[in-house]
C-alpha cells in the first residue's frame, strides 16, 4: 500500500481551506494509485486546474481519507472532480464538489462531472455540497457504475447538469448505491432523469432524501 501520512493545508478563520494545490491544467491534481489506506488522509486543501483523462482533481484506488477539500474547476474525460476507481473504497467527507467537467471525447464516456464511482466501487460519501457540475453524458453530479456500491449520505446535490441522463446522480445497471439523508434538487438532464436517473437492474436504496425542482 501506499504511504500512511496525513497530508493537511492550512484553515481560513471560518474553518475553510486557505491552500490550494492547482495543477495550471498540466494534468491532474491529485493522485492515489498505491492502494493507500485509510491511514492515508487529505484534508483542508483547495484542489483546481486539473485536466486528466480521469479524475481532473483526485484520481483514488484503494481507501484513503479526503476531508474538507474543496475541489474546483478540474475537467477529465470521465470524472470532473472526484474519480474513484474499481474496488476503491475511499471516504470523502466535508467536501464541496464544484464547477467541475467531465467531457468525454468517445463513445461511452463524458460521465461524471462531480464524482465517478466505478465498478465495486464502496466509497462513504457524507456531508458534502456537489454542485454546478457538468457531463456530457450521464451523471452531471454523480456517476454511479455498474456494481457501485458506494453510500452517499447527508450530502446537497444541486444544480448539476448532464447531456444524457441522470443530472444529480446516475445509477447504472446492477449498480446498488444507498443515497440517504440527501437533498437532490435544481439538477437537469436533456434526455432522462434531472433529479436521479436509475437504469433497468439497477437496485439503488434511496431513503430520507428529497429530490425536487429537477428538469
Amino acid at each position: 500500500g501506499g504511504k500512511q501520512i496525513t497530508i493537511t493545508g492550512a484553515l481560513a478563520a471560518d474553518g475553510s481551506p486557505a491552500t490550494t494545490v492547482d495543477a495550471l491544467g498540466l494534468g491532474g491534481v491529485w493522485v492515489f494509485i498505491n492502494s493507500e489506506t485509510s491511514s492515508t488522509r487529505l484534508e483542508n486543501f483547495i484542489i483546481t486546474g486539473g485536466l486528466a483523462t480521469n479524475g481532473g482533481g483526485i484520481l483514488c484506488t484503494g481507501s484513503p481519507v479526503i476531508h474538507n477539500c474543496v475541489v474546483t474547476d478540474n475537467t477529465a474525460v470521465d470524472g470532473g472532480g472526484i474519480y474513484c476507481n474499481d474496488n476503491s473504497s475511499p471516504t470523502i467527507s466535508d467536501c464541496l464538489i464544484h464547477d467541475n467537467a467531465a467531457t468525454g471525447g468517445s463513445a461511452g464516456t463524458g460521465n461524471g462531472g462531480g464524482l465517478y464511482l466505478d465498478e465495486f466501487c464502496t466509497a462513504a460519501v457524507a456531508d458534502c455540497t456537489i454542485s454546478e457540475n457538468a457531463a456530457s453524458e450521464d451523471g452531471g453530479g454523480v456517476y454511479c457504475a455498474p456494481v457501485c456500491r458506494a453510500t452517499i449520505d447527508d450530502c446537497l446535490i444541486k444544480q448539476n447538469s448532464a447531456l444524457d441522463d441522470g443530472g444529480g446522480i446516475w445509477c447504472g445497471d446492477t449498480s446498488s448505491p444507498v443515497i440517504s439523508d440527501c437533498h437532490v434538487a435544481s439538477n437537469s438532464a436533456s434526455d432522462d432523469g434531472g433529479g436521479i436517473q436509475c437504469d433497468p437492474f439497477s437496485t439503488p436504496i434511496i431513503q430520507r432524501t428529497a429530490v425536487i425542482s429537477n428538469i
